[in-house]
């Protein structure tokens, strides 16, 4: 794993071989709600998909079954047209979840925005 900069996402956002998951929940995603942090507007990075971290786990936080995870990933993620895959969350601590439950299913080119919403959604 790679950690990626504002910059360089940023120069990714067109890239069609490039996939950003947000790890955030559905609702922080939308800007359907507000976020917790002062200062953040609400909404996601452009051309983001949305997995929030809290799918890839059952109700005791263990990450769920292989073929369950690859079935919830490829709903979203289309695995043969994407190159890389740069996963972001708030502060770049919950997207790690997102790149651990990939790796488990052998993905490769994984990078995290460590600076995720927390820098991206400064107003």
């Amino acid at each position: 794993m790679i950690v990626v900069d504002k910059e360089y996402v940023k120069k990714k956002i067109k890239d069609k071989k490039t996939l950003i998951i947000d790890a955030r929940s559905r609702n922080r995603f939308l800007g359907l709600e507000e976020e917790p942090r002062k200062n953040l507007k609400r909404g996601n990075i452009p051309s983001s998909v949305n997995i929030p971290f809290t799918s890839l786990v059952d109700k005791n936080g263990k990450f769920l079954g292989k073929s369950v995870l690859k079935k919830k990933f490829e709903k979203k993620v289309n695995f043969s047209l994407t190159n890389e895959i740069i996963c972001t969350c708030g502060s770049g601590v919950t997207a790690c979840n997102v790149i651990f439950a990939l790796n488990l299913l052998g993905v490769k080119n994984l990078k995290l925005y460590d600076g995720s919403w927390a820098q991206w959604g400064k107003k």
